[in-house]
């Protein structure tokens, strides 16, 4: 079996997993690892939940663990240099996907927002950032900055799912799905093998790995992490029909 998935700091729990199994995977941006499940490239894929909005043929593998939070994620965030109700133009990092189909909906639905997408960051009044770049960032020089997983929670009540596995292989979905959940299980010694090798790629202290693995990640999709997404899945989105940005 073949797998892809991301590799920032929020997906590795799940690498220490792989590894601990020994088993080989390709990496990329959220946003192109779709590309690798449709090249051939891979059997399996942890994608971002999006892509699942206009991909009637990926069929997701639902009790394997993935992405998300319950509130607050902390990696994907909104930095405005202005207040938000005043924001006319988004910059959106290009590794995006999710993001961008989420901030969207809440400009749209929770924040009562207009706005254009902008393709130079420097003209832009607004900054969605992810992943180990959100977190790194200054947020001092900003006049607002929003987390989207709690910008999300606040406008539906529900957790939100950032990333799932998936495959295309109709006739192999249930072996895939129940030979995955064996590898993939998070315990105690995972999260410190994970938290080890984040420590050492110095970008971040232990404490700060500690309450970012504890209190804004969650790995294992429950009911309530499937509510959430039925509920994105679900959304009228106004970006569907404006197109993508990436």
């Amino acid at each position: 079996m073949k797998l892809a998935l991301h590799n920032y700091t929020n997906a590795y729990p799940i690498v220490e997993c792989l590894k601990q199994h020994k088993i080989d995977y390709l990496a990329d941006v959220p946003s192109k690892i779709i590309n690798l499940l449709d090249s051939g490239q891979v059997d399996v894929a942890l994608v971002p939940s999006a892509n699942l909005i206009t991909r009637e043929d990926l069929l997701p593998l639902l009790t394997v663990p993935g992405i998300a939070s319950k509130n607050k994620v902390a990696s994907v965030l909104l930095f405005c240099s202005k207040p938000l109700k005043e924001v006319k133009s988004i910059y959106a990092d290009t590794d995006s996907q999710t993001s961008v189909q989420l901030c969207k909906l809440l400009a749209r639905y929770s924040w009562k927002i207009d706005f254009s997408w902008a393709k130079d960051i420097n003209s832009a009044e607004a900054v969605l950032l992810i992943g180990d770049k959100a977190m790194l960032e200054d947020k001092s020089s900003y006049i607002e900055v929003l987390d989207l997983g709690e910008q999300w929670f606040n406008y539906s009540g529900l957790s939100f799912v950032w990333a799932l596995w998936v495959t295309k292989q109709k006739e192999k979905v249930n072996e895939i799905e129940n030979e995955l959940s064996k590898i993939v299980k998070i315990d105690k010694k995972i999260m410190d093998s994970a938290m080890d090798r984040a420590v050492n790629d110095g970008k971040f202290s232990r404490d700060e790995l500690e309450k970012y693995y504890r209190y804004n990640i969650k790995f294992n999709l429950g009911k309530n992490e499937l509510k959430g997404l039925e509920k994105f899945l679900t959304s009228p989105n106004p970006l569907l029909k404006e197109g993508a940005i990436n």
